[in-house]
């Protein structure tokens, strides 16, 4: 994926890799997970995210010290373990990295161009006082796309649809899950909706497919 939209490959797994041997750049963009915090009273601040990638994110801006940086996390971080998450990472990136960091946003995809319901939360950061005091998080756009406007206008080649056997194997996926409460399987949305939920990771065989119906080859 890397490869193919920009021409780079990643050296590999960023916890084994060294900071110094990151090479220097001005602004610094990063994801991570949130459920590996679990240390109680929370009072290490950068001490406090070592187990975590947020720990790598911290330990590379130490190190290289860009002028900026974007950080990407669910929306439920925000209430992650009752706020203290949120707030060992915002006090880790001030007070022990001494960036100046806004308060952060949530924002949604869907109102930036994206036809998908996905909130994201958005932690920003620079290393002058001024740049963090003129910055201003985007404002939704007035236009928004919907499935129809992203969809192939001429008809695609057969294989880009799913055949009647996987699709029958989504089904008992689906309904497996189900019966164990989880929510993998897939979500279906018809050619006049708007948006698709969250388009969802695969861990294994675990997922949620997104999956537009066509002609009504789909029946529940």
């Amino acid at each position: 994926t890397y490869r193919t939209n920009f021409g780079e490959i990643p050296f590999g797994d960023i916890t084994k890799i060294e900071a110094d041997d990151v090479p220097k750049h001005q602004v610094l963009v990063a994801g991570f997970p949130c459920q590996a915090f679990s240390i109680a009273g929370y009072k290490g601040g950068f001490d406090d995210t070592r187990g975590t990638l947020f720990f790598d994110v911290a330990r590379i801006i130490k190190a290289r010290r860009p002028e900026a940086f974007l950080l990407e996390n669910v929306k439920g971080l925000v209430g992650h373990d009752k706020g203290k998450t949120l707030s060992v990472i915002l006090r880790t990136l001030r007070e022990d990295l001494g960036y100046f960091v806004p308060e952060p946003q949530v924002m949604n995809a869907k109102n930036f161009g994206v036809p998908q319901n996905r909130e994201r939360i958005f932690i920003v950061g620079f290393k002058s006082k001024a740049a963090a005091e003129r910055f201003v998080y985007p404002k939704p756009l007035k236009v928004k796309k919907t499935i129809a406007d992203i969809k192939e206008k001429e008809v695609v080649p057969v294989r880009y649809y799913l055949s009647n056997q996987y699709l029958a194997t989504l089904k008992e996926h689906r309904r497996r899950h189900s019966v164990k409460g989880n929510g993998f399987g897939y979500s279906l949305f018809d050619r006049n909706s708007k948006y698709t939920s969250t388009i969802s990771a695969r861990y294994y065989k675990d997922g949620s497919e997104i999956l537009i119906e066509q002609k009504n080859r789909f029946n529940e």
